[in-house]
């Protein structure tokens, strides 16, 4: 018999693969992600921010419920004014019945521009109607729209200037023969004398205040006299048109002022 055949020797098992970290299966053989999301939402964790998530929701979903409805408040209440505003422009003047919106509002905003100016204006007129009553009851006379004082105290002819300037007003000018022909009734009626904006300059020209040269002149006869001396105007007494008199500036006798309104009320 013949040698029987040696045996050949076995393989050797393959070592076994070793679990991954933490427990955790390898790909392929574990739960799958979605199981996984699954799984975590179950948890406390994950029911607790699904509440949470519920709820930022619900919040998100009033406020834009909350702002829809005010967005409806102010169209409903722009309308309501649009319609009140097309109502006053309308019944102004017809004409501006077929405008739209845009047209309307600008016809409303001149018309409020006017509104105010005429109020304005209306302030103004008050303010002048009031200076004007307490003018008149401290004294001051109307002539022709222009209002004189003619003062019950005296002082020189420089002081009064200043006077009249404290009342907003100028020493008399007189631009008239019917104006001068007034002033002369009121000093007659008040048997004083008064200054009044005529002196004589440096070159002994006889000027009005404003610097103009008193051309024409109304001085009472023999006037003026002292010309080295008296270098300012006043008004004298018995005399008719012609009542100029020429005095020393420093002489203390009464004053006239003189002051035009503002157009405001006239």
């Amino acid at each position: 018999m013949g040698k029987p055949a040696p045996a050949k020797p076995a393989k050797p098992a393959a070592p076994a693969k070793a679990a991954a970290p933490g427990g955790a299966e390898q790909p392929g053989t574990g739960a799958s992600g979605f199981q996984k999301f699954v799984t975590f939402m179950k948890s406390p964790m994950g029911e607790y921010i699904v509440v949470f998530m519920m709820i930022v929701f619900t919040a998100l979903t009033l406020l834009l419920f909350l702002l829809y409805q005010k967005e409806i408040k102010k169209r409903d209440e722009f309308k309501m004014a649009m319609d009140m505003i097309r109502t006053f422009v309308v019944g102004l003047d017809t004409i501006h019945e077929d405008k739209d919106d845009f047209g309307i509002l600008a016809v409303a905003q001149n018309k409020s521009e006017e509104m105010r100016y005429i109020a304005n204006k209306n302030d103004e007129l008050q303010k002048e109607i009031d200076l004007l009553i307490g003018n008149l009851n401290g004294g001051w006379l109307i002539y022709r729209r222009t209002m004189y004082f003619l003062s019950p105290d005296q002082s020189s002819w420089a002081d009064s200037q200043k006077r009249c300037e404290r009342e907003g007003a100028k020493l008399l000018s007189m631009e008239t023969v019917e104006e001068q022909d007034f002033i002369n009734r009121q000093v007659q009626r008040r048997k004083k004398f008064f200054w009044f904006g005529v002196f004589k300059d440096k070159a002994k020209k006889w000027r009005w205040l404003a610097g103009i040269e008193a051309i024409f002149t109304y001085w009472k006869k023999d006037e003026p006299k002292n010309p080295d001396q008296n270098h300012c105007a006043a008004i004298g007494l018995d005399c008719g048109l012609d009542c100029w008199i020429a005095l020393h500036c420093e002489q203390r006798i009464g004053y006239i002022c003189k002051k035009v309104p503002d157009d405001a009320w006239l």
